[in-house]
């Protein structure tokens, strides 16, 4: 669904590997309030969602007296089906990197097919044709508690509202409706720590970090 390609691809955006993009962070330290924009189009194409095409912007700067560069991102997308969506980030550091906040939000709305469950449903081909409105925020904060060490906490919010495309379509008989249009609200908290030694906020080369939640 598109909030989940945004959601998961933002920050890979933000993270690609071509050589251009791996000394941008580097060189706009040295440059002080230098800001470096990256705009990547992406088509794509399925039997779910049709053909479309994803848009991607990602810029690298550093504030004032920030010792790592942040990153601010945006998306959005939009399919042939009627499926769009949007999503931005954000991580930042503070006080010469004694804190870190990462802030991700998308909200879109998707066009697709449920079969049922069990694999009698899925050969028996009849899809339902279903809408999914979806919102998306999460966000995670830590403070460095030793050298390279950092711990906080992360908060996930999602909510789903899943309804028929069209309330008119004939349902298969053994496909239960109340299953398939529902609300979901999913809340999450926890705690959430980072072990990072690596030698680039993008593009490390050497070192070690381990993230866990």
């Amino acid at each position: 669904m598109p909030l989940a390609l945004l959601a998961n691809s933002i920050p890979a955006l933000s993270q690609t590997s071509d050589d251009e993009i791996d000394r941008a962070p580097e060189d706009i330290v040295k440059a002080g309030r230098a800001t470096k924009r990256i705009i990547v189009p992406v088509p794509l194409a399925g039997p779910q969602l049709g053909a479309g095409v994803a848009l991607g912007a990602v810029w690298f700067y550093t504030p004032g007296a920030a010792s790592r560069p942040w990153t601010t991102a945006v998306a959005g997308l939009a399919t042939s089906n009627g499926s769009w969506g949007f999503a931005g980030l954000h991580k930042m550091s503070l006080a010469v990197d004694r804190a870190r906040v990462d802030v991700t939000a998308a909200f879109g709305n998707s066009n697709s097919l449920f079969y049922g469950t069990g694999n009698a449903a899925g050969e028996r081909d009849d899809g339902t044709g279903i809408t999914q409105k979806q919102i998306l925020v999460q966000a995670r904060a830590a403070m460095r508690i030793a050298d390279n060490l950092f711990a906080g906490g992360k908060l996930r919010f999602l909510d789903t509202d899943t309804t028929l495309r069209d309330p008119l379509t004939a349902v298969p008989p053994d496909v239960d409706v109340g299953t398939i249009t529902r609300r979901t609200r999913i809340v999450a908290i926890g705690p959430a720590f980072t072990f990072d030694r690596t030698d680039s906020v993008f593009s490390p080369r050497s070192g070690a970090l381990v993230d866990g939640q």
